[in-house]
């Protein structure tokens, strides 16, 4: 559990509320295998963060907040996924502090 894992940055079942329940089986599989959503992390950060998105978990360096909060932005947008009022209020509060 301490080895390096994949993470899905936006969790499968995150997707699943975000809209992927809409999804034929195939575009299910895209999403799950798409290497835009895929980060290679340490075991304990992607336990953490399990299904969370950004108003529920954040990384604790800047540098981990603004990559986690880009990529979810991006694959939501490609994915055309919706997003909470809750996470987009979080996903703005650290763009704020990105470069």
């Amino acid at each position: 559990p301490q080895a390096v894992q994949i993470d899905h940055v936006v969790s499968l079942s995150d997707a699943w509320s975000s809209g992927a329940w809409q999804w034929s089986p195939d575009r299910r599989e895209q999403f799950a295998n798409s290497a835009q959503n895929l980060l290679a992390v340490d075991g304990p950060t992607n336990q953490s963060k399990g299904d969370k998105n950004a108003a529920q978990w954040l990384p604790e360096t800047a540098a981990g907040r603004c990559l986690m909060v880009k990529t979810q932005i991006k694959v939501k947008t490609d994915w055309q996924l919706t997003v909470t009022d809750r996470e987009r209020a979080a996903m703005r509060k650290v763009l704020a502090g990105c470069s």
